[in-house]
């Protein structure tokens, strides 16, 4: 099991750091570590376990990622590395969504595909991604807590298994493939413990955990990260409100400060390279917002749903609710700032995230837009995570020392309190138990999974268009790259020719009606099925006889899987019942045996005729423009007179073409596409992204910036490992100092 394997990378480094920071020489000495370590690993497999399959796990979203990432490591395997633009088969529209807005998701997947010789399929690597977040999470509440907030093993592990166990964080992974924000799952406990341990130190070390974990929240998930610093940035008001400000105290935020700006560098110079960026800032209608926090609730206050898979499932849970209040209350009655102070940033968010009349309408509303614009409609997705964190930082930081003082109280009291904590424990563990069975309910199977990867199913999805716009010819379904030109006049740019609708229709190799039969309460086959050869294209052609109506035209064969909405499967122009839509669909096959497409039609009425069709197959080479390869695009384009040629990929700046070889100016056009200016005649074409020295800087800034942490970080263990060890035997015995508690 590849992903397991991976994961375990996790616990194996824990051991190897404990041994350098603590050099124990005996199995005494090592039991209660290799327990602890054993405790945080199976509660991380517990929560992953549905992603160890290595398969496709997830609804259309996680297929979505699963794209983008595709993409990513192909060009990386191809030797174009960093990936700006989407230029494989896997987004050939030239997708920027992640890999612009979040890019670690990707980038991550090409150093995990590096580290394995590529020898992980695209479904277990976005599985190995996620599984080692959901492991990760484990290890990293248990260090916050332990090592930022001071607390005792047990309390630090208590607190850990609450976390990974918690609505807030398992919501994120099952309930609507949030992956994204999966990968910022680390780094809250680290941002909210480094906040607390500074109201009692404020030294370069703390800051630079702050600092680093929100540079990567920003190169991971942007609306995660701009929550986890405007949190940081309240909670430091407090921080420097209330000690008075050194040279030293000061001096020691600047690293941390210079690491967040470096590692979240890459994000701002690639958001700033992408059209319409500023929109962020602009006031939008919240009113959707709103109601979508009105149907969440009270769901948000009840026990996660049977399926795990609704809106109210995104909560914090009771027992962080309980956390919450008893926390505040202890807080108060013994005038410790810190937890307050975390629990009145938590109650903002909680209220931003629950439908108080007035007041959480008041609040969105007077937020700068860039909060409520990068939050999108559904901010219990972002905020329930975020208040997670802080009230368990919060809570643990109250009494650090519990499990010590439990020992002081009369038995009663402390059976009490300790199957309370077990009762709070297992309430959090069986709701995560409906997460986790939505994993596993989730699962596809291995071929099925390696199927939606073949080049003639993948659907690129609408989401692949995200903050491009879609084109008139957009097809929510499987669409052919090498029919998406067009050539546009140089004039008026209206359009002269296109590869959808050739002049040479092809050779027929069968038509015909496809007759609806069988008729079910759900589906209803039609016949006759139609044959395709490999290394061969084809263009299906209908001719509708019935009128349009709401359903889905489902088409499978050996390793062949499509569907397509009806009466209107996209834009004006795609494929569709409805007037002005495309009638037809390219059909191909990588499978060296052919197939055989079977369609089932969804949603039919009744039985009887359906279309009349027509099967002809098409040579690529009689299209004005003819598609050579993706990456980078290249092929041959046949003007009559001069022309611009419309590309498939979605508009930024940045991109560079050459016709015949030479430098070729680049446009818009006015569907937002990339249009090379071509000369009259028989050329070839090649577009390509390289990026500006800006982004390309910014992004190895962030890279090396990444690697530095990580190369400082095991050379401190080192040489930590070193000295202790040189210290001869005993010094493991010495208990390390608690962080006084705020």
């Amino acid at each position: 099991m590849p992903v397991f394997a991976l994961a375990s990378l996790i616990p194996i480094a824990t051991l190897l750091a404990m041994a350098c920071l603590w050099c124990p020489r005996t199995w005494t000495e090592w039991k209660p570590r290799v327990v602890l370590v054993v405790i945080l690993f199976a509660s991380g497999v517990v929560a992953a376990r549905p992603f160890f399959r290595g398969t496709y796990v997830g609804t259309g979203e996680a297929y979505n990622y699963s794209l983008s990432l595709a993409d990513a490591v192909t060009q990386a395997r191809s030797g174009v590395f960093p990936a700006l633009v989407g230029q494989t088969e896997f987004a050939f529209n030239g997708r920027i969504h992640p890999l612009r807005t979040g890019p670690w998701y990707c980038c991550a997947a090409c150093l995990i595909d590096y580290a394995t010789l590529h020898r992980l399929t695209f479904w277990q690597l976005q599985d190995a991604l996620l599984t080692l977040s959901l492991v990760g999470a484990a290890f990293a509440a248990y260090a916050a807590l332990r090592y930022l907030v001071g607390a005792t093993h047990r309390v630090a592990l208590f607190g850990a298994l609450l976390y990974e166990f918690s609505p807030g964080v398992l919501s994120t992974a099952y309930a609507m493939d949030l992956y994204m924000t999966v990968t910022t799952l680390p780094l809250v406990p680290l941002v909210f413990g480094g906040n607390f341990a500074s109201f009692s130190r404020r030294t370069p070390g703390v800051y630079l955990v702050i600092g680093a974990s929100i540079g990567l929240a920003w190169l991971a998930h942007p609306p995660i990260a701009l929550w986890l610093s405007s949190s940081t940035a309240a909670i430091q008001v407090a921080v420097w409100a209330t000690r008075r400000p050194t040279v030293r105290a000061v001096a020691a935020v600047v690293p941390g400060l210079i690491v967040c700006v470096l590692l979240a560098g890459y994000t701002f110079a690639s958001a700033s390279a992408m059209q319409d960026v500023g929109g962020l800032s602009r006031p939008e209608n919240y009113s959707p917002m709103f109601v979508e926090l009105r149907h969440a609730f009270p769901a948000s206050i009840l026990p996660v749903s049977s399926e795990a898979r609704q809106l109210g499932d995104f909560q914090l849970g009771y027992v962080a609710w309980a956390l919450f209040f008893g926390t505040a209350a202890a807080a108060l009655r013994r005038g410790r700032l810190a937890p307050i102070v975390l629990l009145v940033v938590a109650g903002f968010l909680l209220v931003l995230a629950l439908p108080f009349p007035y007041v959480t309408r008041f609040l969105w509303l007077h937020l700068p837009p860039a909060f409520p614009n990068l939050t999108n409609i559904w901010p219990m997705q972002r905020l329930y995570l975020v208040a997670t964190g802080l009230v368990l930082v919060a809570a643990c930081s109250v009494c650090p020392d519990a499990d010590r003082r439990l020992r002081a109280l009369p038995v009663a009291q402390r059976l009490g309190l300790v199957a309370l904590c077990a009762a709070g424990l297992a309430w959090n563990m069986e709701q995560a138990s409906l997460f986790i069975r939505r994993g596993f309910l989730l699962q596809h199977g291995g071929q099925e999974s390696a199927d939606l990867h073949r080049p003639e199913n993948i659907n690129l999805t609408v989401t692949s268009y995200a903050l491009l716009g879609l084109p008139r010819h957009f097809v929510n379904g499987v669409m052919d790259a090498g029919q998406e030109f067009r050539l546009l006049r140089s004039g008026d740019k209206s359009e002269i020719a296109n590869n959808w609708s050739s002049p040479n229709a092809g050779r027929l190799r069968s038509h015909g009606v496809f007759h609806a039969v069988n008729l079910q309460p759900v589906l209803v086959p039609l016949t006759p099925a139609i044959s395709i050869e490999p290394n061969k294209r084809y263009l299906l052609t209908l001719k509708f006889l019935s009128p349009p109506f709401k359903g889905v035209l489902i088409m499978e064969g050996d390793h062949f899987a499509r569907e397509y909405p009806l009466p209107s499967a996209g834009e004006s122009r795609g494929f569709g019942m409805e007037p002005g839509n495309d009638r037809s669909l390219s059909l191909w096959t990588t499978d060296p045996e052919g197939t055989e497409i079977r369609m089932t039609l969804l949603g039919l009425n009744d039985t009887g005729v359906f279309a009349g069709y027509e099967l002809r197959e098409v040579d690529p080479r009689s299209f004005p423009v003819e598609l050579e390869r993706l990456l980078p695009m290249t092929g041959r384009v046949r003007a009559g007179e001069a022309a611009w040629l419309e590309t498939p990929r979605r508009f930024i700046p940045g991109y560079k073409a050459s016709m015949d070889g030479h430098p070729a100016r680049v446009g818009e056009s006015p569907e937002g596409s990339v249009m090379i200016e071509t000369p009259a005649g028989d050329h070839e074409f090649k577009l390509r992204y390289p990026g500006t020295p800006f982004l390309l800087a910014s992004f190895w800034s962030s890279l090396s910036t990444g690697s530095l942490i990580v190369l400082s970080t095991a050379g401190w263990l080192a040489s930590r490992a070193v000295r202790q060890f040189r210290a001869g035997p005993g010094w493991g015995r010495a208990a390390k100092p608690a962080i006084p508690a705020a």
